[in-house]
């Protein structure tokens, strides 16, 4: 990769040369003479020495015949060319995030002129953060993780003269990688890196706020994910109809629900499920149906939330994760109800449906052992293997329903030690829930 020397000038577009001194560094990286230049004006070497250094100057007809020997017609040379081409650029950027990958790809190859311009090192940068944003937004991602990981580690050297705003894309683009790679404290350094970035006249990219309540969402941190997105919900006010906005939505229900705010998680729902139908692909209704019985389930209403969890079936496509999510939740709602016709055949049935998923193994291994937790075997599961499992994955909400089962049992045996052992692992995992503390 050639080493990149950035200005960082306000519209990040590279040094500020005339358009004479543009020419003769294309001309250069492509290793032409200046003899070539004068055969196709008809000139001799010295003059064109004269207009490189300065002294005199091409006109509007030599610079077009000039460009087009170079095969830089179509590339950003004068001022305003750049101004659209950077607008275009943004133009990109907003099909790449709204996932419009076919309409993003014709953008991005006819963008790929920037190349053409070795001093434009900035734009270039710039050029190459939007395409592996791009990459990171297609169906193939995990596919690409490596390749995209690599990317990012040859450009990391040249940020420190980098402009603000390739700085700002450089570090959404970590966080979505190490958002990926279930890193997510990884993934929440560089989402606070890029909303730290210094605001010198860019756009910012408004769903780093998000991603950054996701990673605290997925980290179990639900009150850390609930002020950030209500932090910055203005900013997404021409995104609410559309799957960010559902995206959105159902985060803040899940966080909603996690702090017991089962009312405000409803009028989310409610919200994001009109969303969702009205969409063609009705992308999103499957997850919204599910966090309905997620809420109903923690509010105590047993027999909606299974009507719920029945209707996310009708929508859920087997091979997704929601599947085994949504075959856990209602299992663990018929446990609760005391439904033993229904949830026994469903928790046999449930290692065949998971044999593939050790994640949703485990869930359901535990679920057995809940039941069973009379038994000091049930009992050394849970301890030993789903709550420490639960924890180091943040799983905090399902932690304390193990963690109540287990005080349940001990108090059953006056084993008044572990109970109290328990109730302060149920206070730290409720705090990290509260207050994102440190590792339990």
């Amino acid at each position: 990769m050639v080493a990149l020397k950035f200005r960082g000038d306000a519209m990040g577009l590279g040094e500020q040369l005339t358009i004479t001194q543009k020419l003769r560094k294309i001309r250069k990286s492509k290793g032409i003479k200046q003899m070539r230049f004068a055969e196709i004006l008809h000139w001799d070497v010295s003059r064109i020495s004269e207009i490189e250094t300065g002294r005199r100057h091409y006109c509007d007809k030599q610079l077009t015949k000039l460009r087009a020997f170079l095969e830089i017609e179509d590339a950003p040379v004068t001022d305003d060319e750049l101004v659209k081409f950077k607008r275009r650029l943004y133009v990109w950027r907003d099909l790449i995030r709204d996932r419009r990958i076919n309409e993003a790809e014709n953008l991005r190859k006819e963008l790929a002129v920037i190349s053409k311009l070795p001093y434009e090192k900035d734009l270039n940068l710039l050029y190459k953060m939007f395409e592996i944003s791009q990459l990171l937004r297609q169906d193939d991602v995990n596919d690409n993780l490596q390749f995209m990981a690599e990317a990012l580690d040859e450009t990391e050297p040249f940020l420190d003269e980098a402009s603000e705003e390739t700085k700002h894309h450089f570090y959404c683009n970590k966080g979505l990688l190490c958002y990926y790679r279930d890193e997510h404290e990884k993934s929440t350094t560089y989402y606070k890196a890029a909303i730290s970035t210094e605001d010198d006249g860019y756009e910012k990219e408004p769903t780093v706020y998000y991603n950054l309540a996701l990673a605290y969402s997925h980290m179990g941190m639900a009150v850390r994910a609930l002020s950030i997105i209500l932090d910055s919900y203005n900013l997404f006010d021409h995104h609410r109809t559309s799957i960010i906005g559902l995206r959105i939505d159902n985060t803040l229900a899940v966080n909603y629900i996690r702090t017991n705010q089962i009312g405000l998680a409803l009028k989310v729902l409610d919200r994001a499920v009109d969303k969702a139908s009205s969409l063609a692909d009705k992308t999103f209704l499957d997850i919204t149906l599910h966090n309905y019985g997620a809420a109903y389930f923690q509010a105590g209403d047993y027999e909606k939330a299974l009507q719920y969890f029945n209707e996310a079936f009708e929508h859920i496509d087997k091979n997704n994760s929601l599947y085994l999510e949504n075959y856990f939740a209602k299992v663990h709602t018929l446990i609760t109800i005391k439904n033993k016709a229904l949830y026994s055949p469903l928790l046999l049935k449930a290692k065949t449906v998971a044999r593939a998923n050790e994640h949703y193994t485990l869930l359901f291994d535990s679920l057995s052992h809940a039941l069973t937790a009379k038994e000091l075997r049930s009992v050394e599961f849970i301890e030993n293997i789903t709550l420490p499992y639960l924890v180091n994955n943040y799983q905090y909400s399902r932690a304390l329903y193990f963690c109540n089962v287990l005080i349940e049992a001990h108090d059953r045996s006056k084993r008044s030690k572990r109970v109290l052992e328990i109730k302060g692992l149920k206070a730290d995992i409720l705090e990290k829930i509260m207050f994102g503390s440190d590792n339990i």
